[in-house]
């Protein structure tokens, strides 16, 4: 098998499972399993990426010929797209920025968390951001040291308030589902949580022999990025299942 398929087959089965998602949810009101390192989306009838500062919307009413459409200016540094309901949380080097996305075709800017300056993927379930903070040599633009993960309360969208910060190692990619945690802490492994009470996480499993970069969760599944492979997990006990691997570069 050439490095090229194995890609296909892995980006093919990440694509697989946002598809599946939003047949079973049905409409723009829905919680995203995409990556939280991913920097487009699909809402509707329109496809939204990530293009320098700006917000840039297609049209896909047609996906043989997608058209063009609205560019909404956000800031230079944003990086992370996450749909959440009716609602686009735009994670960026500065803060998460939170667009109502009511009418797919404008979306509509409404307000913005800030944080120190850090790279930060973001991801929402039940009116509840969690958004982790990394500061090292791969994460350009991130001044200091801070590691962490950040808890955001979206109550009030209009008013998002911080609920608690949690010390970590150099967090990345992370994904919730059903009240349950999971975070890319770099080289301290793939961390699992009881996520219930935001403002008490409890361990349910550490994987400490895996480096992720993303994570996507959905349906007792667990589909992990690493460097040269995507790993399958089993969550639906603790600790977790390895159910495959899929080699995602040649080997040497």
């Amino acid at each position: 098998m050439t490095d090229a398929i194995r890609r296909l087959i892995a980006l093919a089965a990440i694509m697989a499972i946002s598809a599946c998602d939003g047949e079973s949810s049905g409409g723009n009101n829905q919680d995203s399993t995409q990556g939280s390192r991913a920097r487009f989306a699909m809402m509707g009838d329109f496809l939204y990426t990530i293009s320098g500062d700006s917000l840039q919307l297609f049209d896909i009413k047609n996906p043989a010929s997608p058209n063009p459409w609205a560019r909404v200016r956000v800031e230079w540094d944003i990086e992370t797209l996450f749909p959440y309901n009716t609602h686009l949380l735009i994670g960026s080097q500065s803060g998460v920025h939170i667009f109502d996305n009511t009418d797919p075709a404008n979306p509509a800017y409404v307000t913005e968390f800030t944080h120190a300056r850090s790279c930060d993927p973001v991801v929402a379930e039940s009116n509840i951001a969690y958004v982790t903070l990394r500061s090292n040599d791969n994460c350009t633009g991130a001044i200091g040291q801070i590691n962490q993960l950040d808890i955001i309360d979206l109550s009030d969208i209009t008013a998002p308030a911080l609920i608690k910060s949690y010390a970590m190692q150099a967090p990345s990619g992370l994904a919730i589902d059903g009240g349950t945690l999971f975070i890319c802490d770099s080289i301290a492994g793939l961390k699992v949580f009881d996520a219930s009470n935001p403002a008490a996480l409890t361990v349910l499993d550490i994987q400490t022999d895996i480096n992720c970069y993303d994570v996507i969760a959905s349906g007792g599944r667990l589909y992990v990025s690493e460097a040269d492979q995507l790993l399958q997990f089993d969550y639906t006990r603790f600790p977790m299942t390895l159910v495959s691997k899929l080699a995602t570069r040649a080997d040497p």
